[in-house]
């Protein structure tokens, strides 16, 4: 038997049709992540984050868009737990019911760290800039101007004077990136994808290429690349030093073992992608295995070395002396 639609309902019908349908009837997190969307800088991230996982990692995307998939959903349920919109009210209306507006800003700012993190990582783990001829000298023009630290595997180095900071290429002498007027340390990632820029209690993680700062963290004065998918930040003000993991963007502090303080973190030298970094102390060597499991970041002390005077290792070799077999 046909069933005709007349009357109000077949007015219904008419009415929602195209986008407006579609939103309507969208589920309830849809809903309300497209009534409060996400900040400028959140969405121009995430459209980069997309670019960069679809060309160099393909077999991430599917994994990525997953974990963003997830992360929006617990926005909304999170900012706005107590609402379920209905299919008869407009995106307008879903807006004007959505509370709690600076929750949603607030957990922004936990999104745009996510996809730092991501982008980051990413850039970690691809290989070391190409290698050329690395010409037998530099001259160093401008006031003041000296070779910062450069990476250890990729011919790039960054160099800082009165003027700013300019990051070159060993193997050509070509110009990566240029900035007037900048401050601050600059310390070059070992594949010479990223650097890190030192501010007044902040480190900005930037992209060689451009300049383009892709992670921004607080209360920082430092940080050590300890591997592809880790930090180390060395706190401001003091404050204890922690692990910060590129996959969750959790983090994890540094409590070493007895009573001495944290004087540096150093990669430890082991196969490349291993999770192991070393803690000097002055009372020796520690060796901690980082684990990340479901976005809970764990340290585990695997191995030591007592009696080592920090004074007479070279930290500016930025290798652990503590090998992955605590040898």
């Amino acid at each position: 038997m046909r069933c005709l639609w007349t009357g109000p309902l077949l007015l219904a019908v008419l009415v929602l049709t195209g986008c407006d349908a579609k939103q309507r009837f969208a589920g309830a997190e849809d809903r309300i992540n497209a009534a409060v969307p996400i900040s400028a800088d959140l969405r121009l991230a995430r459209e980069r984050l997309g670019e960069l996982s679809g060309e160099e990692y393909k077999a991430e995307r599917a994994t990525l868009d997953a974990a963003w998939t997830a992360r929006m959903r617990a926005r909304a349920t999170s900012c706005s737990p107590d609402y379920t919109p209905s299919w008869r009210q407009s995106a307008d209306e879903v807006r004007v019911a959505v509370s709690n507006k600076n929750c949603f800003a607030e957990f922004d700012q936990k999104l745009l760290r996510w996809v730092g993190v991501q982008r980051v990582r990413l850039l970690l783990a691809m290989s070391p800039a190409a290698v050329g001829n690395v010409p037998p000298s530099i001259t160093l023009q401008g006031q003041q101007a000296r070779l910062s630290r450069h990476a250890n595997r990729a011919p790039v180095a960054a160099v800082a004077s009165a003027e700013g900071v300019e990051l070159i290429a060993l193997d050509d002498g070509r110009r990566l990136f240029n900035e007037k007027g900048s401050r601050g340390e600059v310390d070059v990632a070992p594949n010479g994808r990223v650097f890190a820029q030192y501010g007044t209690g902040s480190v900005r993680l930037r992209a060689t290429e451009g300049g383009e700062t892709l992670l921004e963290l607080p209360d920082a004065a430092g940080v050590y690349w300890l591997g592809s998918w880790f930090l180390g930040v060395r706190s401001a003000a003091g404050k204890t030093p922690y692990v910060l993991s590129l996959r969750s963007a959790a983090e994890a502090p540094v409590a070493v073992q007895g009573s001495s303080s944290v004087q540096a973190l150093l990669p430890a030298p082991a196969p490349e992608g291993s999770s192991r970094f070393n803690v000097l102390t002055f009372l020796g060597l520690q060796q901690y295995e980082v684990s990340d499991q479901n976005g809970a970041l764990k340290l585990t002390l695997t191995a030591e070395k007592p009696g080592t005077d920090p004074r007479l290792i070279p930290i500016t070799s930025r290798v652990g002396q503590l090998s992955a077999d605590a040898t």
